[in-house]
């Protein structure tokens, strides 16, 4: 009569992975910037490492923050790339990305599916 028995029938599986990592890249074609070591100047002053970079849902909701990454000059000298990455993004039907104040990109999921969870934004000339 002290058995233990299992405490459920059948079979379990185990959902789908719930979150998403959203990585990705931030590139300021800017050769002033570059050559100061990827620091950004002038009206790019916001783009450095630290610069805040938000992804939110189809309702506004804020999913993540973080900030970019050291920028990296490319080999020609003319461009910046900053990393970033946010970790443990729920599922949603729509994601805003927002680069500081610069103004919000809309990646639908399946967009975020067929990019492999990878955005790349670009700024300057």
């Amino acid at each position: 009569a002290n058995q233990v028995t299992a405490a459920t029938k059948g079979t379990h599986t185990t959902p789908a992975a719930t979150t998403h990592t959203v990585s990705g890249t931030v590139t300021l074609t800017d050769p002033d910037t570059a050559a100061a070591g990827c620091v950004g100047l002038g009206g790019y002053s916001d783009i450095s490492a630290g610069g805040q970079v938000t992804v939110t849902n189809q309702s506004q909701t804020v999913l993540g923050s973080t900030g970019l990454g050291a920028g990296v000059a490319d080999a020609t000298g003319t461009s910046c790339v900053y990393p970033f990455s946010f970790s443990n993004i729920p599922k949603a039907s729509f994601y805003g990305l927002t680069l500081t104040h610069r103004g919000t990109l809309q990646y639908s999921y399946q967009d975020m599916v067929t990019n492999d969870w990878t955005v790349s934004m670009t700024l300057g000339s």
